[in-house]
C-alpha cells in the first residue's frame, strides 16, 4: 500500500514538472510594438528655387563704354521730290562720342569717312546707365542738327539709344524733309558699332565689311 502511494506521488510529481517546465512568451510589450510601426520615408529637401543671373547683354555696359570712335553706315531706303536721287544710298558712316570742352557736355557726331569737321549729324547727348538720351534745348539748337535741319524736342524719341546688350548698337531712323520745301526729304537709317566689335550677326553691314 506505502509503496502503490508512493508510486502516485511520484507521478504527480513528475506531471507538475513538466506542466511548470515551458513558459508560456510572454506578450510583446504594446509600447514596442507601436515603435516597430515603419515610419514614413523622409520627403526629400526642397532646395530654394535659384533666380536667373543676369547675363551679360542683360547687364548692358558701363557707361564710359560710349566715349570713343564708331563705325556703321547710312541707309535710306525711301526718297521724294528733290531727294529722289538719294533713294537706296548705303554708305559708310563714322561716329565719335566725346565731351565738349567748352559746354563740358557730351555730343555724339556722325561723318563720312575723313570728314569728321563736317558731320551731317550732330547733338548733346547725356549718358547714364539706361544708355544715351539726346539733348535737344533751344539753349544748343545750332549744334542740334541733320543736315540742314535744326533737331528739336519733338524728335527726341528717334535719337535714343538703350543700354540693353553687352556690345549695343547704335540706330537712328527718321524721316528728314527739307525745311523749305516739305515736298522734299528721305527717311533715312544710321547704324553705328563701336570701332572693333563684329559685324557678323548683323542682317546689314557697312559696305567696308561686304
Amino acid at each position: 500500500m506505502k509503496k502503490t502511494l508512493l508510486i502516485v506521488l511520484a507521478l504527480i510529481l513528475c506531471l507538475t514538472l513538466v506542466a511548470c517546465g515551458g513558459e508560456k512568451p510572454k506578450p510583446e510589450n504594446k509600447e514596442n510594438a507601436e515603435n516597430k510601426v515603419e515610419e514614413p520615408a523622409e520627403k526629400p529637401e526642397e532646395k530654394p528655387e535659384e533666380k536667373p543671373v543676369a547675363t551679360k547683354a542683360e547687364e548692358g555696359v558701363a557707361q564710359d563704354y560710349w566715349y570713343g570712335d564708331w563705325e556703321g553706315y547710312l541707309y535710306i531706303p525711301e526718297a521724294w521730290g528733290e531727294h529722289i536721287g538719294n533713294k537706296d544710298l548705303f554708305i559708310d558712316m563714322n561716329g565719335v562720342i566725346s565731351t565738349d570742352s567748352g559746354t563740358y557736355l557730351d555730343f555724339i557726331e556722325v561723318f563720312l569717312p575723313d570728314q569728321e569737321e563736317d558731320p551731317i549729324l550732330s547733338f548733346y547727348v547725356e549718358i547714364t546707365d539706361e544708355g544715351i538720351k539726346p539733348i535737344f534745348d533751344e539753349e544748343y539748337a545750332e549744334d542740334s542738327f541733320y543736315f540742314n535741319r535744326t533737331l528739336t524736342t519733338d524728335d527726341s524719341i528717334y535719337f535714343e539709344t538703350p543700354n540693353t546688350k553687352a556690345s549695343p548698337t547704335i540706330k537712328y531712323e527718321y524721316k528728314f524733309e527739307e525745311p523749305d520745301d516739305p515736298d522734299s526729304g528721305s527717311r533715312f537709317i544710321i547704324v553705328l558699332k563701336k570701332v572693333g566689335e563684329s559685324w557678323d550677326n548683323e542682317e546689314k553691314k557697312p559696305p567696308k565689311f561686304q
